[in-house]
């Protein structure tokens, strides 16, 4: 996505991510501090050619793996059952809009009905869910809308940040 307020569009701007080998040792260092959850976040987690593997390794290690996420691989059953599988106990989705134009609007990206989609396989599954939202001038002008979409994802964790997103040069298209 291409979130507006997203400091990571203008700070990193090498495409590479972290390898492998490197998730592996910061993992094993955090199970030397008697970690007992680990979350994935940053950029969009799920993206990583490695998630999954980077889930088994964490769990083998016996910490709880939870993941900050926009959600729209979850809209593929298939991945959510890998995930799960792997050991992804929770999920947390930060939504970006309530309606098709709105989502668009703030991330770039026509995925709004992906995100209702991803919800509803979320919510089927046993990973924990929870979701988070951005109060922007957006979201409160689409109040109701975002009320509707949060009490159909059934879900019994909703986090408000009452921050105010910034909008970073060259990001506000």
């Amino acid at each position: 996505l291409h979130c507006k307020w997203c400091y990571q569009g203008n700070i990193i701007k090498n495409t590479n991510t972290m390898d492998y080998q490197l998730a592996k040792k910061l993992i094993d260092l955090s199970s030397g501090l008697q970690a007992k959850n680990i979350i994935l976040i940053g950029g969009e987690p799920t993206l990583h050619p490695c998630f999954l593997d980077i889930v088994r390794y964490i769990e083998s290690k016996n910490i709880k793996v939870g993941v900050v996420s926009n959600s729209i691989k979850f809209a593929d059953k298939f991945f959510v059952q890998c995930a799960e599988d792997a050991g992804v106990k929770a999920v947390n989705t930060s939504i970006k809009g309530s309606s098709r134009e709105e989502y668009l609007a703030s991330t770039g990206c026509d995925a709004f009905e992906s995100l209702k989609t991803a919800l509803a396989n979320l919510r089927n599954s046993k990973i924990v869910q929870q979701i988070s939202v951005t109060v922007s001038s957006s979201i409160i002008s689409n109040w109701n809308q975002m009320v509707e979409l949060l009490k159909r994802s059934e879900v019994d964790n909703i986090i408000f940040s009452f921050e105010k997103p910034t909008l970073l040069p060259g990001r506000m298209n």
